[in-house]
């Protein structure tokens, strides 16, 4: 039993690392560049109502 986590505490902290990994391997197989988003690039035109 750890003197500074709960055991909560280890298994969010250690799937939070699993995740920032998993990101981080996903962009390095993609070749993606960091710190090249532009706010609203990605943004999703408005449902036009029928």
């Amino acid at each position: 039993m750890s003197n500074y986590f709960s055991i909560a505490d280890i298994a969010n902290l250690t799937l939070a690392i699993t995740q920032i990994n998993t990101w981080n391997r996903i962009n390095r197989a993609f070749g993606t560049v960091p710190g090249n988003y532009q706010p609203g690039e990605h943004e999703v035109a408005p449902a036009v109502a029928v």
